[in-house]
């Protein structure tokens, strides 16, 4: 007599490795948000600092998020999803920079960096002051 599994066994099986794929996937999806999270986290603080160095090397105050191109060369891309916003006074810019792409909140992204902060509408966004000394 040979032997061989029966459809009942192989329903189990079927259904453990249904239960441990529905069990992995949550993980994975937390995972993935994590790390949207620390990525947008990152970007602001690296665009932060793009524009401190083109404002005390160049004297120059940004504009508009697509000025920073230069600084990121091939990863430019990434601007897409930042805006910014800037108020000035006669010895002092404020330059706000937030995340545009709707999948993150704010909450999300300040466990990685303090200097995030909230907007009202719970989006990531990071200040940068700027002291005019010329």
């Amino acid at each position: 007599m040979k032997s061989a599994f029966t459809i009942i066994e192989l329903l189990i099986v079927l259904a453990v490795i249904a239960a441990l794929i529905s069990a992995m996937v949550p993980i994975g999806i937390r995972a993935i948000d994590e790390a949207k999270a620390l990525t947008v986290a990152n970007n602001l603080s690296q665009i932060s600092i793009a524009i401190m160095q083109d404002f005390y090397l160049n004297h120059e105050i940004v504009s508009n998020i697509v000025d920073l191109n230069s600084y990121f060369g091939d990863q430019s891309k990434l601007l897409n999803k930042y805006a910014l916003s800037s108020t000035n006074s006669s010895t002092l810019t404020t330059i706000n920079i937030w995340y545009t792409g709707g999948d993150i909140t704010a909450s999300n992204v300040q466990k990685y960096s303090p200097s995030i902060v909230a907007t009202q509408n719970n989006v990531p966004m990071i200040r940068v002051m700027l002291l005019k000394y010329w």
